[in-house]
């Protein structure tokens, strides 16, 4: 019992940390390598976060803060965010000239 707690906690950690609300699809595979990179988080009300900071104007701010930056990016979308609005994130990601996106996930219960 007490092991499934502490797996619990240690999957959940990482979101509660933020204080952003997001709930993660669930894949077969995760590859999330920590904190190796920038974090753009997408709520399911279209609010996007990089490491946790509000960008209020996505569109227009995002592409200049990546900029000076070459790390990975790390996307978590909420289940319930549009595929477009994700693909929309992505081009901006990749117009600042990041090639290396990666969408994280939780694992699949099993």
């Amino acid at each position: 019992m007490s092991l499934t707690i502490l797996i619990i906690f240690i999957l959940s950690a990482p979101l509660l940390q933020s204080g952003i609300d997001i709930q993660l699809p669930r894949t077969a595979v995760t590859n999330y390598e920590g904190d190796k990179g920038i974090t753009i988080s997408i709520t399911k009300e279209k609010k996007v976060f990089i490491d946790g900071r509000e960008i209020k104007k996505p569109h227009k701010e995002l592409v200049p803060i990546l900029t000076s930056s070459k790390k990975k990016v790390y996307i978590k979308g909420d289940i319930n965010v549009p595929y477009g609005f994700v693909m929309e994130i992505i081009g901006l990601v990749k117009s600042a000239g990041i090639e290396d996106v990666g969408l994280i996930s939780e694992p699949r219960r099993r």
